[in-house]
């Protein structure tokens, strides 16, 4: 009976075994014939990797792609339309300090906010802060033609400064005022200047 017993265990035993090396074989070519391998602590790619069209990793090109499987750049992000496809939060909560997004025109913008989430800058062909390739900055109009090109009626320098003398500390193109003169630097520490009454 014992015999019988342990022949029992033995013919058990050599087929766990083999069961369990079938097992391991099998996940250890799963592991290296994937995309993905994890190797004390790091993690390789050798091939492309796809997740279900959400992210990419084109291992040849070097290429990453988030909502495309075809990425045109190192990084390339394909989102929504009207929607944000790229955002950079603050450490502390989940409020944007800058933020890139397309509108429903399907127009590109940039957005960037202080830390009292109010947006100090906001560029785009829908709104009125305009940048151009030409260094060309535009208030109100989205094709600037000069340096500062503001599509409006007034401007405003919120404070008064008058000069010292006619030499005094200036760069040409200077503009001042105070409440009797209006003030401009035509050369460097070069004023001159106009009287200025009601009416």
């Amino acid at each position: 009976m014992k015999k019988e017993r342990g022949k029992l265990l033995e013919i058990l035993n050599s087929k766990l075994v083999i069961l369990v090396l079938v097992f391991a074989i099998f996940f250890l070519t799963t592991i290296l014939a994937g995309d993905v391998i994890v190797k004390e602590g790091s993690m390789e790619i050798e091939d492309n990797l796809n997740s279900s069209g959400v992210l990419y990793v084109n291992s040849a090109s070097g290429r990453v792609g988030i909502g495309t499987s075809s990425p045109a750049s190192r990084l390339t992000i394909k989102g929504n339309n009207n929607d944000w496809n790229f955002d950079v939060q603050r450490s502390n909560d989940t409020s944007r300090i800058f933020g890139v997004s397309e509108t429903t025109a399907g127009d590109g913008r940039v957005v960037g906010w202080d830390k009292g989430s109010n947006v100090f800058l906001m560029l785009g062909a829908d709104v009125n802060s305009y940048y151009n390739g030409q260094g060309n900055f535009g208030i109100g109009t989205s094709s600037p033609t000069e340096k500062l090109d503001i599509d409006s009626d007034a401007i405003r320098i919120r404070t008064s400064q008058t000069p010292a003398s006619a030499s005094a500390t200036g760069t040409q193109g200077m503009i001042a005022w105070d409440t009797n003169y209006i003030y401009i630097c035509t050369a460097t520490n070069t004023w001159k200047r106009s009287a200025i009454s009601t009416w």
